[in-house]
């Protein structure tokens, strides 16, 4: 893998439509999510704002390929944004 790969920045969006869930539950239940999902990999919840229903973590973690012995460390800021 090339450095200029390795440092691209790269962004990803998802929308997802939860009718019957209103906005603090749903902002809860990631708030939760995020401290599970990354509880091993210095997962920092650097912004929450709950009446905005926006988060944003900074997460360094580790992904080793299925079959493989070797760990890769990734780092990504994770925005999400929650709406009525």
């Amino acid at each position: 893998m090339s450095q200029q790969s390795a440092t691209k920045e790269t962004t990803h969006e998802f929308i997802e439509e939860l009718p019957n869930h209103p906005k603090t539950e749903v902002f809860d239940k990631v708030v939760k999510w995020i401290g599970a999902s990354f509880k091993s990999s210095k997962a920092v919840s650097e912004y929450q704002d709950r009446e905005v229903g926006s988060i944003v973590s900074y997460v360094n973690t580790e992904i080793k390929p299925a079959g493989t012995w070797v760990s890769m460390p990734i780092g990504f800021t994770m925005n999400v944004d929650v709406r009525e």
